[in-house]
């Protein structure tokens, strides 16, 4: 079974472009979340999924030049962009990730790769975001090739191909779902980057990380967050964007 965990970035954020290039803790974006994943290479296929816009030519440059693996396709289809991607790969299992959630690390990812694969074949694709339970920013999806191949095939909303994923999860009676939840709901926690003050948000978390020699785990920043109101000051006053509905999903 191949399983693709694939990064989806682009330089064109509306709120904040290019972003994914911004240094963070003394690195690229971009770079910053691969290190952190890299190691997942030794069982997976690692990719960043970006697009054929000029815009991201340096984007497409910088993962060249740092033999990062990448693949460019449609840019506001992002469905087919995964679809595509995934054919050319014989990806089995994909993994979906964003070039914006620079916490994600691989022990937080490998952990829901092993609760897909256990729950398969009862599962078609599992997800943070299906119940929110997790910091926005801590964001993983998992599906099966087949549920994103029926997505591809039978979507024909460009705005819900655009976000990849809502004809999978809005239709339950086609897809077999699971919500991937946390023991405590720290989903008012804010830990991606959309704006000038996440990105100061995030350098600083880093910094303070490094000062008392904590390993970078999700749990350690979620940790250093509820213990300092300084730093959730940064961001935490952002409101969160509006998402694509969810109310049909009733959590396991």
């Amino acid at each position: 079974m191949k399983i693709g965990i694939v990064i989806q970035a682009r330089m064109g954020s509306s709120r904040l472009p290019g972003k994914v290039l911004m240094d963070i803790g003394g690195q690229p974006l971009l770079s910053y979340i691969h290190s952190r994943l890299n190691h997942l290479n030794e069982r997976y296929s690692l990719i960043v999924a970006t697009t054929v816009n000029n815009k991201d030519d340096i984007l497409a440059d910088f993962c060249f030049g740092h033999k990062i693996k990448f693949w460019r396709g449609p840019e506001l289809d992002v469905l087919s962009r995964f679809f595509q991607l995934s054919t050319l790969e014989d990806f089995d299992i994909i993994v979906r990730l964003n070039a914006d959630c620079p916490f994600l690390d691989a022990e937080f990812v490998q952990n829901k790769i092993e609760i897909f694969l256990e729950k398969m074949p009862e599962i078609d694709y599992a997800s943070t975001i299906l119940k929110e339970t997790y910091p926005l920013g801590i964001h993983v999806e998992i599906m099966t090739m087949a549920a994103l191949t029926r997505a591809y095939n039978q979507c024909d909303n460009p705005e819900l191909r655009e976000h990849v994923t809502p004809f999978i999860y809005q239709n339950p009676s086609l897809f077999k779902l699971f919500g991937f939840q946390s023991a405590q709901n720290n989903s008012n926690l804010r830990l991606t980057i959309d704006y000038p003050e996440d990105a100061a948000f995030v350098t600083e978390v880093l910094r303070l990380l490094r000062e008392k020699q904590m390993d970078e785990t999700v749990d350690n920043i979620v940790n250093l967050l509820k213990n300092s109101n300084n730093l959730i000051a940064y961001n935490q006053h952002i409101k969160k964007p509006q998402k694509i509905e969810k109310t049909f999903y009733k959590a396991d």
